[in-house]
């Protein structure tokens, strides 16, 4: 028996095979547009998410130069200012910053500003430059060291804060204290307790009033 033939009358000759492969197909359009349109819709709303990821780190930005004028008007508005005769600013990398202008109060028996003068201004320089980083956060030292490398020398002197290590609780940051030429008389460190508490800027003002009119009386 003739098997082409066979397939042949059977209606699955060669022609007939190639007739069907080669049959152009049906394309629903509407249907792919609609599913263009539906990846293109997704790719857009993927890239706007990316966008406004960043106004989000400008608004903590923002947020930590707030922050940070509100410490140095807490530092400006305290009695240690006065009685250190000092002020801060922050730089751009949110280090603290204190000049302390030298008047005969601070110096000693022997005619030299005091160590805890000097141990001060690395006390404030820590703590200050770790607070930039725990916005309406309330912290406390629990730990300074200072070590006194030479005399001050009844000089101007200029300290600066430097973070260590940052963690949920604890932070730890060191300082440099420097004469008017630019020599460091001492350094020091200190650990830093990062509490819970929420700063509250009324009552720091309350506080402050009610002992500054202590002084008066």
């Amino acid at each position: 028996m003739d098997r082409a033939a066979d397939f042949g009358s059977a209606g699955w000759g060669f022609e007939s095979l190639q007739a069907r492969q080669f049959k152009p197909l049906k394309v629903d359009k509407t249907k792919y547009k609609d599913k263009f349109k539906e990846i293109l819709c997704e790719f857009k709303h993927r890239n706007c998410s990316r966008l406004l990821k960043k106004p989000v780190k400008e608004d903590k930005a923002m947020e930590k130069d707030l922050w940070v004028e509100k410490l140095e008007k807490i530092y400006r508005s305290a009695p240690i200012r006065e009685t250190l005769n000092s002020d801060i600013w922050y730089d751009n990398e949110y280090r603290a910053h204190f000049k302390l202008v030298y008047k005969p109060d601070f110096c000693h028996g022997l005619g030299d500003i005091h160590g805890g003068i000097i141990s001060a201004l690395i006390d404030n320089a820590t703590w200050f430059t770790v607070a930039a980083s725990y916005p309406n956060r309330w912290l406390a030292t629990t730990e300074l060291h200072t070590y006194m490398l030479k005399p001050a020398k009844r000089s101007n002197l200029y300290s600066e804060g430097f973070i260590v290590s940052k963690g949920v609780k604890l932070a730890v940051a060191r300082a440099e204290v420097k004469n008017e030429e630019g020599t460091v008389i001492a350094f020091g460190s200190a650990t830093i307790y990062i509490s819970n508490i929420e700063f509250d800027e009324e009552k720091s003002r309350r506080i402050i009033e009610k002992i500054k009119l202590q002084f008066k009386t």
